[in-house]
């Protein structure tokens, strides 16, 4: 179970990873065709990235139930 969820943590810091690829991307497509500010939606990306952690945080407090009642 431990090598299952560890795999699952790496994946998700190769996909924040990509992530960050795509916003210093964007990024630079905004600067360079002087989008204004206010049309950078950040809003909807700091939810997704907040239901994720929640998410984790809900994985991590199952593993540590389980291994309460295993030891």
């Amino acid at each position: 179970m431990i090598k299952i969820i560890s795999s699952l943590f790496q994946e998700r810091g190769q996909l924040i990873s990509k992530q960050l690829i795509l916003a210093r991307k964007l990024q630079s497509e905004y600067v360079t065709n002087k989008v204004p500010f206010q049309l950078r939606d950040y809003k909807s990306l700091a939810e997704i990235q907040k239901n994720i952690q929640q998410k984790e945080r809900f994985i991590v407090e199952l593993m540590h139930k389980k291994d309460k009642i295993i030891n």
